[in-house]
């Protein structure tokens, strides 16, 4: 049985953080059981797949997020194709846009948070998400640490932290 501890040893977390990049980017899009893709990520990106009966389509993201609410994904199919493309919506934005070669599309995400849309994709369709970011603030008591309150800020997928205080021991607080 795990469980969280203020200090332990050894330091394992801090070692496992350079893992979290590259699981991002690896992960960032998936191919689906209906022979379509799934964003599951966002960020600046680049993806070479097989859709629908095999056909080769290239997608390209551009994006500043999380930073910028706005994502543009190009599809180009080597060839005409109907397959579907899923879009997970982030669970804090809770007014999403989306639109497909500027018209808009429903963007109410399904039980799982994703939006899914099956279409005749040509070469040069471009799809625009666009996520609204607002600031939220949660509070509570931090169970480990003497029921002491806590206060978390952040601004959509951003929450913002105070630095922790160097120590000459990192297993210590």
């Amino acid at each position: 049985m795990n469980s969280y501890k203020a200090k332990h040893y050894p330091l394992c977390c801090t070692a496992a953080l350079n893992r979290i990049l590259p699981n991002y980017v690896m992960h960032m899009w998936m191919a689906t059981y209906d022979n379509g893709l799934a964003a599951t990520h966002y960020g600046p990106c680049k993806v070479s797949a097989l859709v629908a009966d095999g056909v080769p389509v290239k997608l390209a993201s551009r994006t500043h997020y999380p930073f910028s609410d706005l994502i543009e994904v190009s599809v180009n199919p080597a060839r005409d194709a109907t397959f579907p493309l899923s879009f997970r919506i982030p669970g804090w934005c809770r007014h999403p846009q989306l639109s497909v070669n500027g018209t808009t599309v429903n963007a109410a995400p399904d039980a799982k948070g994703f939006v899914r849309i099956e279409r005749l994709w040509k070469p040069g369709d471009v799809v625009h998400l666009r996520f609204p970011m607002s600031v939220s603030v949660k509070t509570g008591r931090d169970k480990n640490s003497q029921d002491a309150p806590y206060a978390s800020v952040s601004y959509g997928p951003l929450l913002f932290a105070l630095p922790i205080p160097d120590t000459k021991d990192a297993n210590t607080p």
